[in-house]
């Protein structure tokens, strides 16, 4: 069976936290966060107030666990060295070039399946981060 998991990015207090429970009635997430004196107690946010990212099944070479919005480093074995974003294309999994703009990005060039990339031996995949944390990680136009 497929482990399905989810962390959230808050976007007021700039930070990540594990899901333990989605409410898509209320359309909330149940989090677990930390008192000033180390205890533990749930806090709840509205789907507005975060960015929601889906663990995909697949780790990197360190084992850490890949999610949308995680930004990679790879080798495919016949472009080198590659940078991507993990994203959700069209029904799986994929890594999107973060070298390319909005306007310049082609889906029958800028992208690879998380699965393919990730099986292969040739292959070095590595999560250096992600664009919730470290914006600068995307393509920009300066």
């Amino acid at each position: 069976m497929r482990e399905i998991k989810y962390r959230a990015w808050n976007f007021k207090e700039k930070k990540m936290y594990q899901i333990e429970a989605i409410d898509m009635r209320f359309e909330r997430v149940t989090v677990t966060k930390k008192n000033a004196d180390g205890q533990e107690y749930e806090a709840y946010f509205n789907f507005d107030e975060i960015a929601l990212m889906q663990y995909t099944g697949v780790k990197d070479r360190n084992g850490n666990e890949f999610c949308e919005d995680d930004a990679v480093e790879y080798c495919d074995g016949e472009n080198g060295d590659m940078k991507g974003v993990v994203q959700f294309y069209e029904g799986s999994f994929v890594i999107k070039d973060s070298t390319v703009s909005e306007a310049e990005f082609d889906p029958e060039y800028d992208i690879v399946s998380l699965y393919d990339i990730s099986i292969t031996e040739r292959s070095n995949i590595t999560i250096v981060g992600n664009i919730h944390e470290q914006p600068e990680l995307l393509y920009s136009e300066d």
